[in-house]
């Protein structure tokens, strides 16, 4: 959510609905009958930071770079792949040689296509390959993807280009981009300190949303780096702080238990703090690599799935701030099938299934370290498969993220316990798409590659009749099942804490617990503010700071593109903690029920 103060996007969601949407930077679009073609009208007098103004020149620029430079790690094969939103010229350019590559053949043919045509300078047009019932959401995935919106001009002049496609060297990202950022949006990339901060600056020139109410009330937005989650909360009890996105396995060190337990009141164990907590369309998993052995065998496996202790998970390390998924989409997403019936903890069952493997020997744990929950998570695991069978040994090892990726890219991550996917639109296509096809980014890594499937993926993101989808969909989840390399756990609730002095009190407006698809229990992508809408009583000059707690992401290895490309793709999250300058209100409040 930090970089949604940078970049903005052509629709938005409509409040807390992630499947209704607003003009954002356009101001009306029109869908063709068969929602083959959508066609943006945008709003003219916007600039862009350095100046320039936004127009369809921008648009199309910037979504032609995302499927352009078709980063390995990024969500834009969403964008043009054939089973999600397949913008025309797309499917084949994504699928060909086109990562860390100029394939000049492929780029040609891609901008031949006619995907996205600029129509007059304030319309811009969007062909796809075939019907997609979520034409808006186009408009919508470049609010955290490589879609959003950025100054052509500034590209341009800074990075290295070809003929065809100035500014852009296709299957290269430019190095320029990954240490600035120029959009439309109310605040300013300021300064990046790695593995120190994050600075947004006011942007005095901003247009003021829809509303016309001006640029941002608050001076600067700050992103500060520390070293745990107890940091982070001190510093928001001291004021150091103004708030914090607190993982759900420390739900409890501000919320008080016994009255949350009691009656599901969120009461916090604090004075002068306000504490938000809303469920989420976060997805978090187990994933095993079947090229490695013993996940080579489904049996294996499936044995793992059962001898994960969720309801124990859920209680204890989550606290009760998160809810036990089947299959691969949280209720508020289409294509949720509540009759499926996912993996449950079974030890005499993944028992039986341990014996018929034969396997004696050690399985390695891979976790992020700056994932608190999934750290106790990999206890509880390596306690319960142990008991299960003593001929297994289970190994705990705790990377910084660039070498999780790194250890990705080579397939040496057996087992990775993680939160969390973070789908851009609340419909099963782009989800089902990264987990269910070898072009995604976990479908890669677990080796789910199913023709069937993919055929059902395509049909599905083609068809504008709800119910053959929804059939579809429930098929493809069943399948990814019965596969068992990736088995869907839970989904995080967002919390949100932060200083009364933070206004408005009586609004998620503007809050990560906001955004209906990015909030995050566990502190992370979903964590801070659109501080657009915040500002601090009697203090509107007053800066707004957020320290997080994340050994990867403001470290020195990790550009600013880079932390991109995993906030928008949902590779991983953090625990955040924001500041902000205002007097102290009384008044304590939350979306689930306050006290």
């Amino acid at each position: 959510m930090f970089f949604l103060n940078v970049y903005e996007n052509l629709v938005r969601w409509n409040g807390s609905d992630p499947t209704t949407f607003v003009p954002w930077l356009a101001s009306s679009w029109t869908i063709a009958p068969n929602a083959s073609q959508i066609v943006f009208h945008l709003r003219q007098g916007i600039t862009f930071h350095d100046g320039t103004p936004f127009n369809a020149t921008a648009v199309k620029f910037s979504y032609d770079r995302a499927i352009l430079i078709n980063h390995e790690d990024g969500p834009e094969f969403l964008l043009s792949a054939s089973f999600t939103m397949a913008i025309r010229g797309g499917p084949e350019y994504s699928s060909a040689n086109t990562i860390h590559v100029t394939n000049t053949t492929e780029v040609q043919k891609y901008l031949a296509a006619g995907g996205v045509k600029i129509l007059n300078p304030y319309t811009v047009e969007f062909n796809f390959e075939h019907p997609y019932p979520e034409a808006a959401a186009l408009g919508t995935f470049a609010w955290e993807s490589g879609g959003s919106i950025v100054s052509p001009s500034a590209v341009i002049k800074n990075c290295p280009g070809t003929a065809q496609t100035p500014g852009v060297t296709p299957g290269f990202e430019c190095v320029y981009m990954q240490t600035h950022m120029v959009g439309t949006g109310p605040f300013t990339l300021q300064s990046y300190t790695p593995s120190s901060q994050i600075i947004f600056a006011r942007y005095s020139g901003y247009w003021g949303t829809p509303s016309h109410t001006g640029p941002a009330k608050i001076s600067q937005y700050i992103v500060k780096y520390v070293p745990s989650v107890a940091t982070s909360e001190l510093d928001l009890l001291s004021g150091a702080a103004d708030a914090i996105s607190l993982p759900t396995s420390n739900a409890y060190d501000l919320i008080n238990q016994q009255v949350f337990t009691s009656n599901g009141t969120i009461k916090p164990t604090h004075t002068g703090i306000r504490i938000w907590a809303s469920p989420t369309n976060t997805i978090a998993s187990m994933l095993m690599n079947p090229r490695i052995h013993p996940f080579d065998d489904v049996n294996f496996r499936k044995a793992m799935a059962y001898a994960f202790p969720y309801q124990q998970f859920l209680q204890n390390i989550t606290n009760g701030f998160s809810l036990k998924l089947d299959g691969y989409l949280t209720p508020r997403m289409f294509g949720y099938d509540a009759s499926i019936r996912g993996y449950n903890y079974n030890p005499t069952l993944a028992k039986q299934l341990f014996d018929k493997v034969g396997y004696s020997g050690n399985v390695t744990i891979i976790i992020e370290s700056h994932d608190a929950t999934n750290t106790e998570a990999a206890v509880l695991f390596k306690q319960s498969v142990e008991s299960i069978d003593p001929q297994i040994a289970i190994n705990i090892q705790s990377v910084d993220t660039p070498t999780w990726l790194t250890m990705f890219h080579n397939f040496q991550v057996p087992l990775r316990l993680g939160c969390c996917w973070v789908p851009d639109i609340a419909d099963g296509s782009e989800t089902l798409a990264n987990w269910a096809s070898p072009q995604g980014f976990t479908g890669l890594t677990t080796g789910f590659n199913n023709a069937t499937v993919i055929t059902w993926l395509n049909q599905a993101a083609a068809s504008l009749n709800s119910s053959y989808r929804l059939e579809l969909y429930s098929k493809v989840q069943k399948a990814m099942l019965d596969w068992a390399g990736i088995i869907p756990m839970y989904s995080p609730d967002a919390i949100q804490v932060e200083r009364t002095w933070v206004l408005p009190p009586n609004s998620a407006i503007g809050r990560g617990v906001y955004n209906p698809q990015y909030g995050d229990g566990s502190g992370g992508a979903g964590g801070g503010y659109l501080a657009y809408y915040i500002q601090k009583a009697n203090f509107t000059q007053s800066p707004i700071a957020l320290s997080i707690q994340n050994h990867g992401f403001l470290s020195g290895s990790f550009s600013i593109s880079s932390m991109n490309f995993l906030l928008l793709g949902g590779i991983f999250l953090t625990s955040v903690a924001v500041r902000t300058v205002d007097e102290e209100q009384s008044q304590n409040t939350s979306q689930r029920k306050s006290g």
